[in-house]
């Protein structure tokens, strides 16, 4: 398990000047992600956000990733719906 606190002085990924962070917790293959933070470059988790993958083996290696959520809405004109794309971009690894 992994206890998510904050992040601190996150690069600006968006027009606004600010971030969407998310982090994802990678093992090996397998990964989860946390809450998406919106409009931050210091985000916080409160009493923090438990991130929970199996360690399946122990010289697996474990790495946090920041990633900005990007979502874009593009409108169809000829039946008027709208698709949602992600383009979520990297900011930043600890390993």
């Amino acid at each position: 398990q992994v206890k998510l606190l904050s992040g601190r002085n996150l690069p600006v990924m968006d027009k606004s000047g600010l971030s969407d962070p998310y982090v994802r917790l990678v093992i090996g293959d397998r990964f989860v992600i946390s809450r998406n933070k919106y409009k931050t470059l210091n985000p916080e988790w409160g009493d923090g956000e438990l991130l929970t993958l199996d360690v399946l083996d122990p010289a697996e290696e474990m790495t946090l990733e920041v990633w900005d959520f990007d979502q874009l809405k593009v409108l169809d004109m000829s039946t008027r719906r709208v698709a949602v794309n992600r383009n979520d971009e990297l900011m930043g690894t600890v390993a």
